[in-house]
């Protein structure tokens, strides 16, 4: 490695030169993560010579045990650097069942030679001695943000060594689909709070304060368990192991039904909302809250999570056509072991047919409400608690397609290439 410092390496527009951990095109910074960096100098490097994933394992994360998928992530981040495609590439070719090479000529420099390049670069970002060069954040193939290791932060910041694997072991206990799992706890548990100020709206002022106290409890307890559900079903799915649907399960309706048993210090087994017909008790009426929200968070957030996590893992493990066939409706491919596959279609039709059911339910509420100082209070949230259910299940429904077909983009190119 000694005989390779103060070297840079041309190819294209591009200048990569590994003193400064920095990638130049036209002169210009180019965005890379740090792991994708070091993969794209290690096939630089290798000279022609085709590495494997073993290899670049080995070379990329010396110091730490990661999957394979690592490398097929990071080339990606690579190729989309380079304005490369895996079908037709310039830069990165996939070897089927090998790994990968770099195939664009690369001509060799010392650095003195590109000194002004290198100075018009570190005047554009600032570096300092302990920081290097600032690289903004890049995003992973499903809109992931990657982790920065220490001193490759944006402009004006550093990120600690601490904070960096804090954000790699958030993204792999999910899959890579972090965002999706904070942003669905979060409306989910949004609906449990909203679903304690309707059970009391209708004597707000004797049962309001006690509500409002709660609420950011149930919040962080319904949405801290969802992350916890899916990120321990899902780890197990990623490792292809069984149970982790069944344990994502589990952890919500476990933590729903210990929600209500902790709620009923305050909630009264005696009814507060008046209508025309017989209303459940406060505490009985939030159980059956739960009963409507548990089905919502099996069909449509932890039913297609595990999928999409386990079809991914098969398509990378040497599975693409396999799960092709399955997400392009060939009758003889089925899904993988542990988990449920459900069309996006269906789960469309299930939603609107929840929805008519739902909006007729309610209509047929407000209508036999008996007026009183609160009832439009409690007309209000019960329409929140109606458009919340519905657009957590629609925002489900839009992740789960556009994952599916992220899913089907990457084995069909991997399939051009024959990896």
């Amino acid at each position: 490695m000694s005989e390779q410092i103060g070297k840079v390496y041309e190819f294209g527009p591009f200048l990569l030169d590994p003193d400064r951990d920095v990638l130049l095109k036209g002169g210009e910074p180019v965005s890379l993560p740090p792991k994708a960096f070091a993969l794209l100098l290690a096939l630089v490097r290798a000279d022609g010579r085709t590495l494997t994933r073993e290899e670049l394992l080995r070379e990329v994360w010396p110091d730490a045990t990661v999957e394979e998928q690592n490398v097929g992530q990071n080339v990606l981040l690579v190729r989309r650097a380079l304005g490369d495609e895996a079908s037709r590439p310039v830069y990165v070719l996939t070897v089927p069942r090998r790994g990968y090479r770099f195939v664009a000529e690369v001509r060799e420099r010392h650095s003195d030679e590109v000194a002004p390049a290198r100075a018009a670069a570190g005047d554009a970002q600032a570096p300092t001695p302990d920081a290097g060069h600032a690289k903004p954040p890049e995003t992973g193939p499903a809109g992931e943000a990657r982790p920065y290791e220490a001193g490759a932060g944006p402009e004006g910041f550093t990120p600690a060594p601490g904070g960096r694997r804090a954000v790699e072991r958030a993204s792999a206990a999910f899959g890579g689909h972090c965002c999706f799992a904070l942003a669905s706890g979060a409306l989910y548990a949004v609906l449990y709070v909203v679903a304690l100020f309707v059970e009391v709206a209708y004597e707000f002022e004797c049962y309001g304060a006690s509500a409002a106290k709660a609420a950011p409890l149930v919040f962080l307890w319904v949405s801290g368990t969802s992350l916890v559900g899916l990120g321990a079903g899902g780890r197990l799915t990623q490792e292809g192991r069984g149970g982790g649907l069944a344990l994502s399960v589990s952890t919500y309706a476990l933590a729903g039904l210990l929600l209500y048993g902790a709620l009923g210090w305050f909630l009264p087994n005696a009814p507060i909302t008046r209508a025309r017909f017989q209303t459940y008790p406060a505490h009985g009426a939030y159980l059956k809250s739960v009963y409507y929200f548990l089905p919502l968070a099996a069909i449509f957030i932890i039913v297609p999570y595990h999928f999409v996590v386990a079809a991914r893992r098969e398509a990378r493990a040497g599975g693409r056509r396999l799960t092709l066939a399955l997400l392009t409706g060939r009758r003889l491919a089925a899904a993988p072991a542990g988990v449920v596959y459900v069309r996006g279609r269906w789960l469309g039709v299930a939603l609107t047919a929840a929805a008519i059911s739902a909006v007729v339910a309610t209509a047929h509420l407000v209508e036999n409400l008996v007026p009183g100082e609160n009832t439009a209070f409690f007309t209000q949230l019960v329409q929140w608690r109606l458009a919340l259910y519905f657009a957590l299940g629609l925002a489900c429904l839009m992740w789960y397609s556009q994952s599916l077909e992220e899913i089907k983009r990457e084995c069909l190119v991997g399939a051009v290439a024959g990896g």
